[in-house]
């Protein structure tokens, strides 16, 4: 089958469009696959904040806890705070703010 101008140069336009078409679709592809893996670094980026802040407040909710028991359990720890009600309180306060903070890290870290 013979071509005239018109075909061939319609023919030559389609090929060119549909080259141009193969890249467009390879740089959205690769454009989504960066977006993907900045997401995913941002992620883990976060992740590993909130681990560490959360890792933070475990040990500082462990050392309120041994200083409750202190209080709790060790007749000199008595007498060294004559307020043992306050300090007991305080010390209830921090562990409780301590396992709130915890838990809200948790919330956000199974959000993600």
């Amino acid at each position: 089958m013979m071509m005239n101008g018109n075909t061939k140069r319609l023919n030559c336009a389609l090929m060119m469009l549909m080259s141009a078409m193969h890249v467009l679709n390879t740089t959205v592809t690769f454009m989504e696959h960066k977006r993907n893996l900045l997401k995913k670094l941002i992620k883990n980026n976060m992740n590993a904040h909130l681990k560490a802040i959360k890792k933070k407040h475990e040990a500082l909710g462990d050392i309120a806890r041994a200083d409750l028991e202190t209080y709790l359990n060790n007749q000199v720890a008595i007498g060294e705070h004559p307020d043992l009600g306050v300090e007991i309180e305080k010390k209830v306060e921090t562990i409780a703010h301590h396992n709130e903070v915890v838990e809200t890290i948790n919330d956000l870290i199974a959000g993600h």
